[in-house]
Order: C-alpha cells, then sequence, then structure tokens
C-alpha cells in the first residue's frame, strides 16, 4: 500500500518529534544534575558534620585522659602526634577547634567548632536548624551544647 495515509502521517510525525524528544530528553537530564549536584553538595556538608563531631567526642576523652597545660593549637599537635593520636585540632571543613578549659575540680574542656563558615555565631541552642551547617556546634566533655 504505496499511498497508505496513515504511513505518511505517521513517518511525518516522526521526523518532526524527533528534535522535540532530544531537548526533552536534554532538558530531563539537565535537571537531573542540577538536583543531583544539590543533593551531593548536601551530603557532602552532612558527612563534614559527622566527621567533626566524632573528632571533637575523640579529642574531648583525649583531653581529659591527658589533662595538658597548654590548649593552643601547635602544643596539642604535639601533643597528640607524641602520643599517636590524629591531629583532631581541625575540624572537617579545615577551621581549628576552639577549646577552652572549663571551670571544674575535674579537668573539663569546652570545645568548639565554627562551622562551614569559620565564623563564630550564637551559644547555645541544643539543635541547630536542618542542615545549617554555618551554626556552632559545641561540646562540653560529654554532652552537646549545641549540634548541627
Amino acid at each position: 500500500m504505496k499511498g497508505d495515509p496513515f504511513r505518511n502521517r505517521a513517518l511525518k510525525a516522526s521526523i518532526f518529534l524527533r528534535p522535540a524528544l532530544k531537548i526533552f530528553g536534554l532538558f530531563a537530564l539537565l535537571i537531573a544534575l542540577i538536583f543531583g549536584v544539590r543533593w551531593l553538595a548536601d551530603v557532602r556538608e552532612s558527612v563534614r558534620a559527622k566527621r567533626t563531631s566524632g573528632d571533637m567526642r575523640a579529642l574531648s576523652m583525649i583531653l581529659r585522659a591527658e589533662n595538658p597545660t597548654a590548649l593552643d593549637t601547635h602544643s596539642l599537635q604535639r601533643m597528640l602526634s607524641t602520643q599517636g593520636y590524629p591531629d583532631y585540632t581541625r575540624d572537617a571543613w579545615g577551621h581549628p577547634l576552639q577549646i577552652e578549659r572549663a571551670t571544674s575540680a575535674t579537668p573539663s574542656f569546652v570545645l568548639r567548632s565554627l562551622g562551614r563558615d569559620g565564623r563564630r555565631g550564637d551559644c547555645c541552642r541544643r539543635w541547630l536548624v536542618d542542615k545549617d551547617w554555618d551554626g556552632d556546634a559545641v561540646l562540653k566533655d560529654d554532652s552537646w551544647l549545641q549540634l548541627w
């Protein structure tokens, strides 16, 4: 059937639909890529926050066990390296942790991570708003005063 009108219409329609489908496919791929990149950025920040909180807990236990006299970064790095511990003096964003000696009879320390932005923020709400990586995490001994 050489003169089949339905076949000719279908052929013409497919010729016009192919570029439209390609454009639609590229547009869908672009949207998926944008959402994927955003999701990966959120996951990366979440992993940094988890790593920092774990490092802060480990450093808090080490500080209470060792009870160092000097709390500056260089002295702590030297103490950690001589004891065979990793360097816990920086958070996962690369900012130095702020360490203060708390006033009590037993060795007690307050550790603060400045978060993603590296600036000191308000303290102390128990939990920060979800995904507020710019806020500070504050740990006193075994208790979180503020956490992401």
